[in-house]
């Protein structure tokens, strides 16, 4: 899959603990703003790689005891995350459907972009995550998120063709994110993502039905492994004729079109590359009813 040094830099990559990653929230502060009340608060913060959002903790407090917290001003959202929501290329007044939701982080950076205006409606399947995509909207005032108890896998025929924008963050292997999680290293086996690969083809299937005509389909996963990943969407497109790649040069920064390939319709984001979690992104245009 990788040549020998490639998977050496990944692994060592892997093994280093991440610096925090949160995102600055524009419903309510920009990050100058926060940059001055985070120093105030005794918190020691450096730029975002990519994202403008983006800001990693250096030092600081118990975040718990923050005020900036409280206020809901940032949220704790990896910088490869942020990416996925600045891909889903949302504004104002979409009516988005976001798939597997829970925590609720990109959900609420899609409302922050949308400012407030619209309808995002945010699935899980189960009960104790959707309140924490509660509780996180809550706290960081993204007032147009209505979160739903729901399992993706069954098709809902009355949504069909009436979302601009549907997010599907799949549930995947984690490998992307083994420096966060490292007892992935050891708990997943291969046939993990022969199963896993099934879950995912069949959310693919039923949620793209919930596309608009003209609208966009953001599949992401937080894994690494192209059988999850591009491979996956190439064999949905190959069934799907109504579906074709979408340039996402627009809508990522600058700094990571070099990352693209053409069609410019997806990128993995690695750890010993990019600095950040593991991640694929791929933005699909629905062309066609």
């Amino acid at each position: 899959l990788f040549d020998k040094n490639f998977t050496e830099d990944l692994c060592m990559a892997l093994n280093e603990r991440p610096k925090p990653c949160i995102r600055v929230n524009t419903l309510v502060t920009d990050r100058e703003e926060l940059e001055k009340q985070l120093s105030a608060e005794g918190a020691r913060v450096a730029p975002g790689l990519f994202a403008e959002e983006a800001l990693y903790i250096l030092d600081s407090p118990p975040i718990a005891q923050l005020e900036s917290f409280n206020k809901g001003l940032f949220a704790f959202q990896d910088e490869s995350s942020i990416i996925a929501s600045l891909a889903a290329g949302v504004k104002s007044n979409d009516k988005v459907l976001d798939v597997a939701a829970a925590p609720g982080g990109k959900t609420a950076h899609m409302a922050a972009i949308m400012q407030n205006k619209g309808e995002i409606i945010a699935w899980d399947i189960h009960p104790h995550r959707v309140k924490l995509i509660e509780q996180n909207c809550r706290r960081l005032k993204a007032t147009i998120v209505v979160p739903e108890v729901r399992n993706a896998k069954i098709p809902d025929k009355n949504m069909f063709n009436k979302f601009d924008k549907v997010i599907i963050d799949a549930p995947c292997s984690g490998l992307g994110v083994i420096r966060r999680k490292p007892d992935i290293k050891w708990s997943k086996k291969p046939e993990d993502i022969t199963a896993l690969k099934s879950e995912q083809k069949e959310i693919l299937e039923v949620c793209s039905k919930y596309v608009k005509p003209e609208g966009f389909l953001i599949y992401s996963t937080c894994s690494i492994e192209p059988e999850e990943n591009e491979k996956n969407v190439d064999e949905f497109l190959a069934k799907n004729d109504s579906f074709i790649y979408d340039d996402l040069r627009p809508y990522l920064p600058e700094k990571l079109h070099d990352s693209l390939e053409q069609p410019y319709g997806y990128i993995t984001l690695y750890p010993n590359i990019h600095g950040t979690d593991g991640f694929f992104i791929a933005r699909l245009k629905r062309i066609k009813a």
